[in-house]
């Protein structure tokens, strides 16, 4: 017999067994039953796990089944055989052991559970709390705004600002509203009225991990509302749901909305506890004029960065709507960035007065601020436990909560709050975060960790992983972080602040040409103001490591600028109290000049800012000038004024005072209580601790900072000036004068009146003569 007929014999036996019929049967049957499945889960809440293990199940049945069709699959009765009996069983017995195995604990998921929540005035009761499982995120976009009339300029806003509030009564949803967009719309060109390409919406729904994304459109016919409102799938892309409601008041709409969307997401039959309906009307402005100002003031801080003018729409708003709570919160959240904060203090006492008529978590919100401007610690943490035990899903509890524990020094906890988070789910953001803290403690192999495991998680992220970059730069590990930023520029050769960061790394290393080429890249490759702000900063930064004062000062100005085309004129003036800013006129003989900016500074914004505001401003200067008996004389009118620093900077404050008057061992002192205080690592602290321990002609101690600073950035002139001076008072010529070299060929294009620079070249006259 051939080969060819023996094929064909046994392809005929497998067609008269009708095994390629029944086959492709069982797998149209197991796509069925997925559907049916994946839509029950869906339609009843059951554990989401359930249809992959079906899958499982159904697929790893495939020997049994193939068994079967072929023992069975002729006409005519057939007879079990010993083969079946041993297969079947032991095939069925291994799939049920498999997804036990791999969804052990996945599939009996329960909906909900009673918590015991502890209120901010220590009152205990026992609520209902849905699981993760059943919690969904949504963002929404501006809607379309087909309106032409002056009173609907701003719907766009409205809507989803009332939806979001509306949406969040509803302790299963957590919302991303257009307040978190302000950067994202900017950089994608969004204007107002102006619709937004649904694979956009979809993009940035993506970036910040929501299941779901809204959006629509408004226009106006007589006095009717036409609100076409869209719910689409993130994961697809696809529009889940779509429907047009028209009425005269736009607020009766959202509340339909918001009912209807709910329903969409979730089964209204499988609820487990009630869900608060408050009316949207009460939990915002109750009129469209008092929603109008509101949403013109949003527009104006958000999107203008106008904060003035969004203060003044607030106060029309409130006058409008005393009790409206949201626009007291905003107005009073703006205030204090403007450092208005008796106005401040009064608008945030005037949201606590709406609370009554608000939602749950509206008050959380508005209550955290109160707390928070009356520095009242124990209530602040107290709710923010109590917030996030009863919205697990919601980001910013945790987000607040590790914040203020940071703030205040106590890092296990601000931990321990992160690892919280990430098993309710919001790993995304809380690993970035837990490594941000990791690296501020110098523990940078657990940064690495908690970075390892977000790309394991979340590959598709890649780009977004920077901070490994810089960690393997705080590791020494150069060429890895070069590698690292060289991948970052590959996957997104647009993005500016991959340049950016290669930049600082050959800056850090002496490569400044490449350092220069990677920030003019960089400059070309920003899209919005704030990105070439930022590129401006490492440019100064650039600039002084290379002893090139006069023009840092010029692309500081440069960079002032631009930020006063975004920020008001108070905020952008305050960076006169940032120390490196008053140094760099220090270190070239312009000291007046900062005198004098100082000066007009104060005059212009000493009675509109916080008391004390003068005080604070002057200690900040004089530090920056190095101007011992002028901060003496400041810190002796301040030391006693509560208002003017928190302990940390006081401390700072008095070593620094000590250090410009030569008490060297009072001003080691402060800065190592300081240093022991923040329990960060602090390379600007070090500096100056160096330098007290080499004035005292401690140089055995002196030398280890200045060791430490110079392999952390081996091409900084005045880390390895400072070097050079121990090493030679130490008896070590051979490596002072190496260091002294380092310095000179970091400085080789300094100004010539860089004092330091001076001091540098007079040196090394003098040892190459010893």
């Amino acid at each position: 017999m051939t080969e060819e007929h023996t094929q064909k014999s046994f392809l005929e036996n497998l067609w008269e067994r009708r095994f390629l019929q029944y086959f492709i049967s069982y797998l149209a049957a197991v796509w069925a039953i997925v559907q049916v499945v994946d839509w029950a889960v869906k339609r009843y809440q059951f554990a989401p796990a359930l249809t992959d293990a079906v899958i499982l199940f159904l697929l790893t049945l495939l020997p049994s089944v193939l068994v079967f069709i072929y023992y069975h699959g002729r006409p005519g009765p057939d007879q079990w055989r010993t083969i079946e009996k041993i297969i079947i069983p032991l095939n069925l017995l291994l799939s049920f052991f498999l997804v036990g195995f791999i969804f052990k604990g996945q599939l009996s998921v329960k909906a909900s559970e009673k918590v015991t929540v502890t209120d901010e005035e220590g009152n205990q009761t026992e609520r209902e709390v849905p699981t993760n499982n059943f919690t969904s995120r949504v963002i929404l976009f501006p809607y379309e705004n087909k309106c032409t009339s002056e009173e609907d300029k701003y719907m766009s806003i409205s809507i989803p600002m009332l939806q979001s509030v509306d949406f969040e009564q509803d302790n299963r949803l957590f919302t991303f509203n257009p307040s978190k967009l302000d950067r994202e719309l900017e950089e994608v060109n969004y204007q107002l009225n102006k619709p937004l390409p649904v694979a956009v919406q979809r993009t940035l729904a993506q970036d910040e991990l929501m299941e779901y994304f809204l959006s629509g459109s408004i226009s106006k016919q007589d006095e009717n509302y036409t609100i076409e409102t869209n719910l689409y799938s993130t994961k697809t892309g696809k529009k889940h749901w779509s429907k047009t409601y028209t009425n005269s008041d736009y607020f009766e709409i959202v509340d339909q909305v918001t009912v209807e969307v709910s329903n969409q997401i979730f089964l209204a039959d499988a609820e487990t506890t009630e869900i608060p309906d408050l009316p949207a009307k009460d939990l915002f402005a109750n009129s469209k004029e008092g929603m109008f100002w509101y949403s013109k003031g949003f527009w104006e801080m958000y999107y203008l960065d106008d904060y003035f003018g969004s203060i003044a729409s607030l106060e029309k708003a409130t006058e409008i709507d005393p009790g409206c709570g949201e626009c007291h919160l905003l107005k009073g959240s703006i205030q204090f960035r403007v450092s208005q904060n008796e106005g401040a203090q009064r608008s945030i006492e005037a949201g606590m007065n709406t609370l009554d008529r608000l939602s749950e978590r509206q008050k959380f919100l508005i209550k955290f601020f109160y707390y928070e401007s009356k520095f009242d610690q124990k209530r602040v943490i107290k709710l923010l436990e109590m917030w996030k035990q009863l919205y697990p899903m919601d980001y910013r509890p945790y987000d607040y909560l590790m914040t203020y524990f940071s703030n205040n020094m106590d890092y296990n906890k601000s931990e321990a709050v992160g690892l919280e988070a990430i098993e309710n789910g919001h790993s995304a953001e809380m690993y970035k975060n837990l490594a941000d803290l990791s690296m501020s403690r110098g523990q940078y192999e657990k940064g690495e960790k908690y970075l390892k495991q977000f790309l394991e998680k979340y590959p598709e992220k890649e780009k977004e992983t920077t901070q490994l970059g810089r960690i393997y730069e705080e590791k020494k590990e150069y060429e890895k972080a070069r590698e690292h930023y060289e991948r970052l520029i590959l996957l997104d050769p647009t993005y500016y602040k991959n340049y950016l960061n290669y930049a600082r790394l050959e800056t850090r290393l002496g490569n400044f040409e490449a350092s220069e080429k990677n920030l003019n890249s960089a400059l070309e490759k920003a899209k919005i103001t704030q990105d070439s702000i930022n590129v401006f900063y490492l440019m100064a930064n650039l600039a002084r490591q290379r002893g090139q004062f006069h023009k840092s000062i010029e692309l500081t100005e440069k960079r002032s600028a631009l930020r006063k085309k975004i920020y008001p004129e108070f905020e952008v003036d305050r960076e006169i109290q940032n120390f490196n800013y008053c140094n760099q006129y220090k270190m070239v003989g312009r000291e007046a000049e900062i005198l004098k900016k100082a000066k007009t500074y104060n005059e212009k914004f000493k009675d509109k800012a916080f008391p004390n505001f003068s005080c604070y401003l002057m200690i900040a200067v004089h530090m920056g000038l190095e101007n011992g008996p002028e901060l003496k004389k400041w810190m002796h009118d301040c030391a006693n004024t509560e208002e003017t620093y928190s302990d940390p900077q006081k401390l700072i404050g008095l070593g620094f005072m000590h250090f410009f008057e030569k008490e060297y061992d009072k001003a080691q002192e402060f800065f190592s209580k300081y240093k022991k205080t923040s329990n960060t690592k602090n390379s600007f602290i070090d500096y100056y601790l160096g330098q007290t321990h080499y004035h005292l002609k401690q140089y055995d101690e002196a030398e280890p900072y200045f060791e430490s600073l110079c392999e952390n950035v081996p091409s900084s002139g005045n880390y390895n000036l400072w070097l050079a001076k121990i090493q030679m008072a130490k008896g070590n010529k051979n490596e002072a004068m190496k260091s002294l070299d380092i310095t000179l060929k970091s400085w080789k294009n300094g100004d010539k009146e860089f004092i330091y620079l001076k001091e540098a070249k007079k040196l090394k006259e003098e040892w190459a003569s010893i």
